[in-house]
């Protein structure tokens, strides 16, 4: 512990990984005052305390991998530390992977993880996100997301929980994440019908990678492909599971293709 204590006051310190000791971290209050990257491993409830105790300010790059605690449910803590999380303003990089995730109960009240996750909106100026709590979507909460987060580049929203959001609304992220690179996001696409083919975007978005766990395929892969195409027009790599998802990723390669021919006979 006194370790810690020690390395809390290095002036110039900027990047740190730091595996948790369990104990009361008295000491660090309003220490690492240049700190800007931090890895850091341990229980749910350590990281807790640390977090509420240190409040390094100048944080933008956060990395939390937590261990498995069997004799509690690790809820109430990640719910505390997405809380905490709230008040760090400069944050951009947040990763929340961990074994304390397997260890959640199943049948969780939807409202409950929500709740947990929806703190992380105040975060303004984030740009990447990887989240692996299980986390139940909609429509309306994908706004929500797309909304409050205009500087997102990568965002990867890994456990299904309930509720999906339909393939229409990931419209939100092209009108409102213009950076967007990277989505890796729950959605129902398994019965879309060619009736809901989506219009194209006014602008071309840069997005190029899109991913899915929700659904383990799709029964129409050409009207999957054409909407993902009319959304995200720089969409290279589609992901998911099953034969259709594969025929989804085929049919971009041939758009991707006439996209190409087209530009070659312009020049």
């Amino acid at each position: 512990m006194d370790s810690i204590q020690a390395i809390a006051l290095l002036p110039r310190l900027t990047s740190l990984y730091l595996t948790l000791p369990a104990g009361v971290y008295a000491g660090v209050e309003n220490g690492f005052p240049s700190l800007t990257k931090l890895w850091l491993s341990g229980s749910t409830f350590d990281t807790r305390i640390f977090l509420a105790v240190a409040r390094p300010k100048t944080l933008r790059d956060l990395f939390l991998h937590w261990k498995s605690t069997a004799d509690q449910s690790p809820l109430a803590d990640i719910a505390a530390i997405t809380h905490l999380l709230s008040s760090f303003p400069l944050l951009r990089s947040l990763d929340i992977n961990g074994e304390a995730l397997l260890s959640l109960p199943t049948g969780l009240d939807e409202q409950q993880l929500w709740s947990i996750f929806e703190p992380l909106l105040e975060l303004k100026r984030l740009e990447h996100l990887s989240y692996n709590i299980p986390l139940p979507l909609s429509d309306q909460k994908t706004a929500r997301i797309a909304c409050a987060w205009p500087r997102l580049k990568e965002l990867d929203l890994y456990e299904s929980a309930g509720a999906q959001s339909s393939l229409e609304s990931l419209v939100h992220f092209a009108r409102h994440c213009p950076d967007l690179e990277s989505l890796h996001y729950l959605i129902k696409a398994r019965t879309i019908s060619p009736s809901t083919i989506i219009a194209p975007t006014l602008s071309p978005h840069r997005l190029r990678v899109f991913g899915t766990e929700g659904e383990t395929d799709v029964m129409n892969a050409p009207a999957v492909a054409l909407s993902l195409y009319q959304i995200f027009p720089n969409i290279t790599y589609a992901r998911g599971a099953g034969d259709g998802w594969r025929m989804v990723q085929r049919i971009l390669n041939a758009f991707i293709f006439l996209r190409k021919q087209d530009r070659s006979f312009e020049e």
